[in-house]
């Protein structure tokens, strides 16, 4: 049984707990059931040091400065109990289910057609990996990776390789979508949809310059956020100018860049969502 088995095969149990009993807040009954499925399962295997990580949720006053997440090894000597009071032990169990399930993320472009319905152009899907870390923002030199609970976060390192085929043209639409995959069903939850015309992402490119004009370096690669349509979050994309009129100065930035309607080649570099929000998808799909 891999990693992704044992978070997948815990989602009936999931879905059938919550259904009956909403609103309990046995501890213990949580408490046993994350050692039982993810300490004391021998089943249970990672596929690298890397990847042989838990995360416990903490209990914490308000206003503290306290990091709310406990990450340690499955190994590790000193773990906390399934009783120890300072860890809330659903949030736990739930955090880890939804790190542990398998996840797509898909870029596409698409046109209306005479009847009004998408007609998709170019399509890449990729396969992501849930974490509670905050993605370093890429348009920010020597910014960090931090922790990021709630928000769970799905990042594509190889963003300029990855999505060199989707080419964003005047008249066309961009959508970004994020789904969770049943391994018993093969079925799929809509976890996070965005969507942005060409001129959208247009008006954002110039937005941005004109708020950071005083940074502005004639650069062709935009990293601009759009927000979700499903649910809560957002993602980063990176759009990039497919003309050298990119280097133009600013003072005639925004005509050229409204008259001249080139190419931009698009990619996502991430896509943050709540973990209440993706549970709820998925449970609500069901």
């Amino acid at each position: 049984m891999t990693d992704r088995d044992t978070g997948g095969s815990l989602l009936p149990l999931l879905k059938d707990y919550k259904r009956s009993t909403p609103n309990n807040t046995d501890e213990s009954f949580w408490g046993d059931l994350f050692y039982s499925a993810f300490i004391n399962n021998e089943k249970f295997r990672r596929g690298s040091d890397d990847d042989d990580l838990l995360f416990y949720v903490r209990h914490l006053p308000p206003n503290s400065s306290a990091d709310k997440l406990l990450v340690a090894r499955r190994n590790s000597p000193s773990l906390p109990s399934g009783t120890d009071p300072h860890y809330h032990w659903e949030e736990t169990v739930c955090l880890n289910v939804l790190l542990h399930i398998e996840y797509s993320l898909s870029m596409s472009v698409y046109r209306r057609g005479s009847d009004k319905q998408p007609v998709i152009l170019r399509k890449t899907l990729k396969r992501v990996f849930a974490l509670p870390y905050g993605q370093r923002r890429l348009d920010v030199k020597e910014s960090e990776v931090t922790l990021s609970y709630p928000f769970i976060y799905f990042s594509v390192d190889d963003y300029e390789e990855c999505w060199r085929d989707i080419i964003l043209e005047e008249g066309d639409n961009l959508h970004v979508q994020v789904d969770s995959v049943d391994p018993a069903s093969g079925s799929r939850s809509v976890i996070f949809q965005s969507s942005a015309s060409y001129e959208a992402v247009q008006s954002l490119i110039i937005e941005k310059k004109n708020k950071l004009s005083f940074l502005w370096n004639s650069s062709s690669i935009h990293f601009l956020t759009l927000t979700g349509i499903v649910g809560e979050g957002q993602t980063q994309i990176c759009a990039t100018l497919l003309d050298s009129g990119a280097e133009k100065s600013t003072g005639v930035f925004d005509k050229w860049l409204k008259k001249n309607s080139q190419s931009m080649r698009m990619a996502v570099t991430f896509v943050s969502v709540k973990w209440q929000t993706i549970l709820e998808q998925i449970l609500s799909a069901s």
